[in-house]
């Protein structure tokens, strides 16, 4: 299966009557596939109220955060991959809002019909166009490296990071909405 097909089995099974948009576990149209996205307030809720953690706060996760970066198709702040680092150092757990193409490289396109959310696990690495590594304040970054957990595929060969020479600074901000840290 696809990612969205998982994160739809996720959904249909575990919180159909959570949506906000009458989701009733049949898509015939994209007015249905809207319901069935897992919406970032919902998540934030349940982390605190299903995974018991006392504190969750989101961030770019507004509807009009998301809204403005579907049709501005924005690019993403570098900055932000920085601040979700030093969190996840600072020990909050870190779940990212993205399109499942930022996992292959490719160039997302911005379809909120096919968002997925991932755990950042660390272990962030900056490259230049050469792919040599550069620090925090290069103005030469290229390409970004983490380590993630997606359940989007086989536990037992679930990613632990992105490709070998990590994902373009484009492709992540193609394909990057916002977080939600907990604690």
């Amino acid at each position: 299966m696809k990612m969205e097909e998982v994160d739809w089995i996720v959904l249909a099974s575990s919180r159909s009557s959570e949506s906000n948009l009458r989701y009733d576990g049949i898509e015939t149209g994209s007015f249905d596939q809207l319901g069935a996205v897992n919406w970032m307030g919902m998540l934030t809720r349940m982390c605190k109220e299903v995974a018991s953690y006392s504190s969750t706060k989101s961030h770019d996760l507004g509807l009009l955060d998301v809204g403005k970066t579907i049709i501005n198709k924005r690019n993403f702040s570098i900055d932000k991959l920085f601040e979700m680092d030093k969190k996840y150092k600072s020990g909050k757990k870190i779940i990212m809002m993205i399109q499942p193409k930022m996992i292959s490289n490719n160039k997302g396109d911005r379809d909120i019909n096919s968002i997925h959310w991932i755990v950042y696990e660390g272990g962030l690495q900056l490259f230049d166009g050469d792919g040599r590594n550069v620090l925090t304040d290069s103005l030469h970054i290229g390409r970004v490296k983490f380590n993630i957990f997606t359940w989007g595929e086989e536990p037992n060969n679930s990613p632990r990071d992105l490709p070998r020479r990590g994902i373009s600074v484009t492709n992540f901000s193609t394909n990057y909405y916002g977080y939600i840290e907990v604690y």
